[in-house]
C-alpha cells in the first residue's frame, strides 16, 4: 500500500534528521565547552547523560501516545518535540551568537 512506503519514507527522513542533528549537537557541545575553559569530557558526558534519559523519557511517551491515539497521537507528539528543538536551538543561538569573538578577543596583543 501507498500509505506504507509514506510511513517508510518519513521515518527514514526523520530517523537521518534526528542523527545529523545528533553529530552536530555534539560537535558543538565539546567545541563550546572548550571555548569556556570548561572540561570537555564533562560537558560530553553531561550531553550523553541528557541524550540517553530524554531518549528513554520519549521514548516511553511515544509508546503511551501509540497505545492510545495511534499514529495521530506520535505525529503529535513529535511536532511538539520538533517545537521544543526550535525553540531551544533559537535560545541556544543567541546565547552563543558569536562564537568565534571569544576567541579572537582573548588573544594576546603583542
Amino acid at each position: 500500500p501507498p500509505v506504507l512506503g509514506m510511513v517508510i519514507a518519513g521515518l527514514g527522513c526523520v530517523t537521518a534528521a534526528f542523527l545529523a542533528t545528533h553529530a552536530s549537537l555534539s560537535g558543538w557541545v565539546v567545541e563550546r565547552a572548550g571555548r569556556r575553559g570548561i572540561g570537555t569530557a564533562q560537558a560530553s558526558s553531561a550531553y550523553l547523560l541528557v541524550y540517553y534519559l530524554g531518549s528513554t523519557i520519549i521514548g516511553a511517551a511515544a509508546a503511551q501516545q501509540w497505545q492510545t491515539s495511534g499514529w495521530a497521537g506520535v505525529e503529535t507528539l513529535a511536532l511538539a518535540l520538533a517545537g521544543l528543538a526550535a525553540g531551544a536551538v533559537f535560545a541556544a543561538s543567541r546565547i552563543d551568537a558569536n562564537p568565534r569573538a571569544t576567541e579572537s578577543n582573548d588573544a594576546p596583543l603583542g
